[in-house]
């Protein structure tokens, strides 16, 4: 199967792609939905970055369904700081079902604009995809000061890529040392209808 990357960086220049309507054929750092993470890593390093209490929020049956690890600043990444990827707590292939990548950017205007310029180039590759954009306070920050902008390229499949930026409140950003930041996220139309589910 033939691959793209899916690369943020400062220019965003982009292969010309004819045909995009299969999110297995895109890769952050390299991995894509459908891979097995134990191609990338050893089990020890995948069981040592689990993050165990991500899904605790959610109502208690769906709590122990899926896992998710995050590797941070890794040496390999070439794009990204921060990688995260989802699969079933069940499965010992450790099969992607979501891959997200971040990157930390110094304030939100500079985010929204390399929002805008790469989402031009999504919206190209993207063509027969449902674009919908989705702009909130995030939930995190009770004062509802800080933002999200969120702009997703739904596929006839169910699968989804968005392109997120998170403008943190200077309230925040203090507290929490945290970063406005740029993600891309790639989700199987199996999670998607898992967070359906669980949230409805």
């Amino acid at each position: 199967m033939k691959r793209f990357l899916l690369i943020l960086i400062l220019t965003f220049s982009f292969q010309s792609w004819t045909k995009a309507d299969d999110i297995r054929d895109f890769q952050i750092e390299g991995m894509s939905v459908g891979d097995s993470l134990l191609d990338y890593f050893n089990k020890k390093e995948i069981e040592d970055n689990i993050m165990n209490d991500y899904y605790e929020n959610l109502p208690s049956a769906y709590q122990k369904i899926y896992k998710i690890v995050e590797f941070i600043s890794l040496p390999r990444f070439e794009v990204y700081q921060n990688v995260s990827i989802d699969f079933l707590m069940e499965d010992n292939k450790f099969i992607n079902k979501t891959i997200s990548g971040i990157l930390f950017i110094n304030n939100a205007e500079e985010c929204y604009t390399k929002q805008k310029q790469i989402d031009k180039e999504l919206s190209r590759i993207f063509k027969n995809t449902e674009r919908q954009i989705n702009e909130n306070n995030h939930t995190f920050d009770k004062t509802g000061n800080s933002k999200t902008k969120a702009i997703n390229y739904w596929f006839d499949s169910g699968d989804l890529i968005t392109l997120i930026c998170t403008d943190w409140s200077n309230e925040i950003t203090k507290t929490y040392e945290w970063s406005d930041n740029l993600s891309l996220e790639i989700k199987s139309k199996e999670y998607n209808d898992f967070l359906q589910e669980a949230y409805k």
